[in-house]
């Protein structure tokens, strides 16, 4: 069953191409326009006919525009001053239709070289795992969202949740109402929001007067992945470094740790050699501690050929714990 075109799909066929952008740019805009068309219907499920009715049926402004070529041919004005003309020419109906079948083979052959699209079932299970981490990202009170990014967010999952879309299509007037934020609030937070990656508009949206002729458009963002928010929501402490790069210290030397990195001179025995320090500092557990002091006793009994020594502990350090305890 096929499914019906998206409103932008169908408002770019109502509407055509902007007066401006066909003088800049001629035909060429045209078979953009048409090829977005064409990519929607092929992804829609439609057939070359039907697409080709809905273009050339008689409310359709881009039909029009594609039943004549517009060609732009810069011509030497007064003072030299180079001037644009516009060569339109009609094209007859065999001409129209051989035009249009091009643009439908381009599309289905770019349709065709892209990833599978997504099932219902796929969306709404995109759709659902990315409204849960964005609403534990907004409830969580340690990540650093202002009040009005949570309201944001609080209302892109409301949206996920109520038409099962990766897609969020929401009108400033809506979003307004939904927020409760004012014009400025709201398009600081949309900022932020879009310079964490947390939202990416898709297709912009267009304001109308009261007495135009084409509808307003609403602005279709992007949520961000479940990866995405949760990544955010916890972000990886720390970094890579290449071994080589962990430190500018010298080498270690034979025994011992690595020499000190300062500037002032390091004490020194009359030969000149260094003098290395004979302290170690270890942070063992209760098990491990027992288990060097087992090792040590058993050390000093073989030393002395068999008689017990009290353990000396003396230059033991004990380790603090936090509850204020030692080990």
């Amino acid at each position: 069953m096929n499914r019906a075109l998206p409103g932008p799909a169908i408002d770019r066929i109502r509407d055509g191409v902007a007066s401006d952008d066909l003088h800049a740019r001629g035909d060429r805009a045209v078979w953009d326009a048409l090829f977005r068309t064409a990519a929607s219907a092929v992804q829609a499920g439609w057939g070359q006919v039907e697409w080709e009715a809905l273009v050339l049926e008689a409310g359709s402004a881009l039909g029009r525009q594609a039943s004549r070529t517009v060609r732009t041919v810069r011509t030497a004005g007064g003072d030299r001053v180079p001037q644009r003309s516009h060569v339109v020419k009609a094209r007859t109906t065999v001409e129209t239709y051989a035009f249009l079948a091009k643009v439908w083979d381009r599309a289905v052959a770019w349709v065709n070289s892209r990833e599978a699209a997504w099932t219902p079932e796929q969306q709404a299970q995109e759709a659902a795992a990315r409204a849960a981490a964005l609403a534990a990202l907004t409830e969580d009170p340690d990540t650093d969202l202002r009040d009005a990014d949570r309201r944001v967010l609080t209302a892109f999952v409301a949206q996920l949740n109520r038409y099962h879309r990766p897609a969020v299509t929401y009108a400033r007037a809506d979003l307004l109402r939904d927020t409760h934020l004012g014009l400025t609030a709201l398009r600081t937070a949309l900022d932020r929001l879009a310079l964490r990656g947390l939202i990416t508009v898709n297709i912009p949206g267009e304001r109308r007067g009261p007495n135009a002729r084409r509808r307003p458009r609403a602005t279709v963002y992007e949520v961000a992945t479940a990866e995405q928010a949760h990544l955010y929501q916890y972000p990886l402490r720390g970094s890579v470094v290449p071994p080589g790069m962990v430190s500018s210290a010298p080498p270690a030397e034979v025994f011992g740790a690595p020499r000190l990195v300062s500037s002032a001179p390091q004490p020194q025995t009359s030969t000149g050699a260094p003098i290395m320090s004979d302290t170690l500092t270890l942070t063992l557990s209760e098990a491990e501690r027992a288990a060097v002091l087992q090792t040590l006793t058993a050390m000093r009994t073989a030393a002395t050929g068999g008689a017990q020594q009290p353990a000396d502990h003396g230059n033991v350090v004990p380790i603090r714990q936090p509850g204020g305890g030692a080990r």
